[in-house]
C-alpha cells in the first residue's frame, strides 16, 4: 500500500528535475547566449596570442641580437 505514493513521489521527483535540467539546456543554447559565450572564447583567444606573440618577438630579437629595449636600433629604426 506504501509503494503506490513512494512510486509517484518518486516519479514527480525525477520529472521536476527533469524539466529543470531541460530549461537549463534550453537557456544555454539560446541565440544572445551562444554570441556571449563566442565573444567570450574570442576574446580569451585574443588575449593569448597578443601574450604569446610579443614572447615569441623577445625570443626573437634576443637571439637576433637587436635592441630589446626598444632604443631605436634595428631595421625598423629609419
Amino acid at each position: 500500500m506504501i509503494r503506490r505514493p513512494l512510486y509517484i513521489a518518486f516519479g514527480v521527483t525525477l520529472g521536476v528535475l527533469a524539466v529543470r535540467q531541460a530549461r537549463k539546456a534550453a537557456q544555454a543554447v539560446r541565440p544572445d547566449n551562444v554570441a556571449a559565450s563566442l565573444a567570450d572564447r574570442a576574446r580569451m583567444f585574443r588575449e593569448e596570442v597578443r601574450v604569446l606573440s610579443a614572447e615569441r618577438e623577445t625570443e626573437l630579437r634576443t637571439a637576433l641580437g637587436l635592441d630589446v629595449a626598444g632604443n631605436g636600433e634595428g631595421p625598423g629604426s629609419r
